[in-house]
């Protein structure tokens, strides 16, 4: 009897030392990746709250006909003849390729792509002069709206 009482607290102390032993030696690194993972769904959404609300923030629109008649020197006819048009039927045209490019096109080439339409329009917007580049202007605002 005296053999086995040994033996018993020799079990409970390396039990005891089992408690206090981290059960997985990476713990340490795993609290790290988690870390890393909370903060870059964080960093993803804010990312996807900017891209979002500049997006949907457009201040030009409804300025857009008296900034091309004032500071573009436009007249008025030839924005609504010359300028407007292709918008419309650039969308009209570019809006039966979408579903089509979609199927070829991953989601996110499809934004990149209206992402790119958008900025395109912004810079011939405020650095273009002529009726082409309006014109042209007007085409990429097709692009971005039509894909959206």
């Amino acid at each position: 009897q005296n053999n086995d009482v040994p033996q018993q607290s020799k079990s409970i102390t390396s039990l005891r030392k089992e408690e206090n032993r981290p059960t997985n030696p990476s713990s340490s690194s795993n609290h790290n990746t988690t870390m890393i993972q909370s903060r870059s769904w964080k960093v993803g959404l804010a990312l996807l709250s900017t891209y979002g609300f500049f997006i949907e923030m457009k201040p030009s629109e409804p300025y857009l006909t008296p900034y091309l008649t004032t500071t573009k020197q436009f007249t008025n006819d030839t924005v609504n003849n010359s300028i407007y048009p292709y918008w419309t039927y650039g969308q009209l045209i570019i809006v039966f390729f979408v579903p089509l490019m979609s199927k070829f096109i991953t989601p996110k080439r499809m934004f990149y792509l209206e992402t790119t339409g958008f900025i395109v329009t912004r810079v011939l917007l405020l650095g273009g002069s002529s009726l082409l580049s309006m014109q042209f202007m007007q085409l990429t605002y097709a692009i971005g709206t039509s894909i959206k």
